[in-house]
């Protein structure tokens, strides 16, 4: 497992050249004997990310952009050949117009490397684009999983619901002041539903009991009592404890 992190400008030292961490990272986990065959691993990841070794070597974090620091992340991440990728806002710290060039790396490097990302992220756009699984959190608990084209067309959960009407659509003007209450540390407080204190649907029920994780057709889960239509007294038969 590797970890990619969010400000690829924090990731390097400025007093140390980009590739002398991935010539340690070689050298430092066995991978080779030497400098002669580590600089072979690096020119090859490297170019599986779309950079020339030449157009790195002897360069400072300085000299590259945003765009590029992330993918010289990508390339040090693959050298010890991870089945796993932990990938924490990897775009939110790049120029708009680079973001997609690294998102299509993720992909790219899914099929021809056979490594998995776990892609943590705000921007639902691409968290689409890249992903095959979706799964949202709010207040430190996973209230909805399932395939991503379903989540984010056609939510279980209110949190997701309430996600999905927040993004910005062309030609559309939002009426109401959005007005977020001060109760952020008593959801996360909450024995009961975190997110009842400001769901649409919230019932007595969700205020007083914890909700269950209620599993869905086409391997969809949702944490809350909406989807079963939840009876007192009388828990559906599909719903289980998280």
């Amino acid at each position: 497992m590797q970890l990619i992190f969010q400000n690829p400008f924090e990731t390097f030292s400025a007093h140390k050249t980009v590739d002398t961490y991935l010539y340690e990272t070689v050298l430092n986990l066995g991978i080779v004997r030497n400098c002669q065959e580590a600089r072979t691993v690096v020119a090859e990841v490297l170019a599986s990310v779309g950079l020339d070794i030449d157009a790195v070597s002897g360069k400072y974090s300085n000299q590259f952009s945003g765009g590029e620091l992330q993918r010289i992340s990508v390339a040090r991440a693959l050298i010890p050949k991870p089945k796993l990728i932990i990938a924490d806002e990897p775009v939110s710290m790049i120029d708009a117009s680079m973001r997609m060039n690294v998102v299509n790396l993720f992909l790219g490097l899914k099929e021809s490397h056979n490594v998995s990302f776990l892609y943590i992220t705000h921007d639902l756009s691409t968290a689409y684009y890249v992903s095959d699984f979706i799964a949202i959190m709010y207040r430190g608990n996973v209230v909805e999983y399932g395939p991503s084209n379903l989540i984010l067309t056609d939510p279980a959960h209110p949190y997701t619901e309430l996600l999905m009407e927040s993004v910005p659509k062309i030609g559309q003007k939002w009426s109401e002041e959005i007005v977020l209450p001060d109760i952020e540390v008593k959801e996360y407080q909450a024995a009961a539903c975190k997110f009842a204190p400001r769901c649409a649907y919230a019932r007595e029920v969700c205020r007083r009991s914890r909700p269950p994780m209620v599993h869905l057709p086409e391997a969809r889960q949702a944490l809350c009592f909406k989807p079963v239509d939840y009876v007192e007294g009388a828990a559906p038969s599909h719903a289980s404890s998280l």
